[in-house]
Formats: structure tokens, C-alpha cells, sequence
């Protein structure tokens, strides 16, 4: 999926608006895991783009962003699907 950048930010972002909002409690099991998953994600993007800069990345780490990214999306369209 070529905007998983985009959607993983869109779930970090309603995160971070709920918490600021005072919804942190009301925010459910099923959405917490898909926040999980964006922000690990993220994190694994963010590792395997500073390897990319310097041309090293290697191939180890450009199989835990594209199983990061996987993670994500098979998490993320279900729960969208159920919420729209």
C-alpha cells in the first residue's frame, strides 16, 4: 500500500488528539492496537530511511520496515473498514 505513510500519521495524529482532549480512556482495545502498530511502523521507517540515507541499509532492515509496514495495514484496513 503506497500512502501507509500517511495513514499511520493519520492514526498517530487522532491519538494524540484524543489525549489532549481528555479521551484516553475512551479510546478502545481494537484502535490502541492499530496506534501500536502505526507507531512501530514509523519507527521502523524512520530507522530504515537514516540506513538509506548513507546508503546502508541493509536487507535485514528493509524486511522489518516492509514487515512493520504489512503489520500495519493488515491492522489498519479492517478497523477502518468496521469504523467508517
Amino acid at each position: 500500500m503506497n500512502n501507509a505513510d500517511a495513514l499511520a500519521q493519520e492514526v498517530v495524529n487522532a491519538w494524540g488528539q484524543n489525549v489532549q482532549a481528555g479521551n484516553r480512556d475512551s479510546l478502545t482495545p481494537e484502535f490502541l492496537d492499530v496506534f501500536d502498530k502505526a507507531c512501530r511502523y514509523q519507527e521502523r521507517k524512520w530507522s530504515a530511511d537514516s540506513y538509506r540515507a548513507h546508503n546502508a541499509l541493509s536487507d535485514e532492515g528493509a524486511r522489518a520496515e516492509n514487515e512493520a509496514r504489512r503489520t500495519f495495514i493488515q491492522a489498519y484496513l479492517p478497523w477502518v473498514e468496521k469504523h467508517r
